[in-house]
């Protein structure tokens, strides 16, 4: 093959990972802002509300009712 395929390859390989990582870092984002929203407004079931208040808590997200 020649250069110029194999820069092709490259450069197109190159491309569908920047767009990969681009996809998944604005996933993890709106993952992380609904966490937050879901601390802050306490929106899970009172049966479990101390292991995910302390679960907040531990991983750094405000708890502090909105």
């Amino acid at each position: 093959m020649r250069a110029s395929t194999y820069l092709a390859a490259f450069v197109f390989a190159s491309a569908a990972l920047g767009l990969v990582n681009y996809t998944i870092q604005g996933a993890v984002a709106a993952l992380d802002k609904a966490t937050a929203h879901q601390c802050a407004t306490h929106d899970w079931p009172a049966d479990k509300a101390a292991a995910t208040k302390a679960w907040c808590i531990d991983n750094g997200y405000s708890v502090a009712k909105r």
